[in-house]
């Protein structure tokens, strides 16, 4: 899972899952002007299918830097849009044998995108309920000592 960072400019690595090492890392970043066709393709394409990630003219920008040493032969990728707009990016990548491809044949394209989509908009739904229900408590507290001040400052001006 990626999420995108500087204001569109690139994309970070917050969960990478080696399932061979069983292992979750995190922490890389591809810049646009790294890969601008990958990043142009996110914002057209519903799923990115590279078959060959290497050759692929979206994919092969970042084969220096991250397929070959991560050993990534194929991938499949769908952009994650929240309120119209890219957030992030789930990846499906393949190493050795086979084809990342194979993870999504029974699977309908981008489904998995939306579903972390919801995801995202449940907990930012849940994050403004929150600071909502703080702001609230401040305003019921502020209003409770409203009338006391209110009528300190009459006392003291009728006098």
């Amino acid at each position: 899972m990626w999420r995108l960072v500087e204001g569109g400019a690139a994309i970070e690595c917050i969960d990478l899952y080696e399932r061979s090492q069983k292992r979750h890392t995190a922490g890389v970043r591809i810049g646009a002007a790294e890969a601008p066709r990958y990043f142009e393709a996110l914002q057209r394409e519903r799923t990115i299918r590279a078959h060959d990630a290497r050759t692929d003219p979206r994919t092969s920008e970042f084969r220096e830097g991250y397929l070959d040493p991560l050993g990534i032969k194929s991938m499949l990728d769908a952009p994650v849009f929240l309120r119209g707009k890219m957030v992030g990016v789930v990846c499906h990548e393949h190493t050795g044998q086979g084809s990342a491809l194979e993870i999504a044949r029974g699977a309908p394209r981008g489904s998995f995108a939306d579903f972390v989509a919801v995801v995202l908009e449940t907990a930012a739904w849940y994050e403004a309920e929150g600071a909502l229900r703080v702001e609230r408590t401040r305003w019921r507290r502020r209003s409770r000592s409203a009338p006391a001040i209110y009528g300190t400052a009459r006392r003291t001006c009728a006098r």
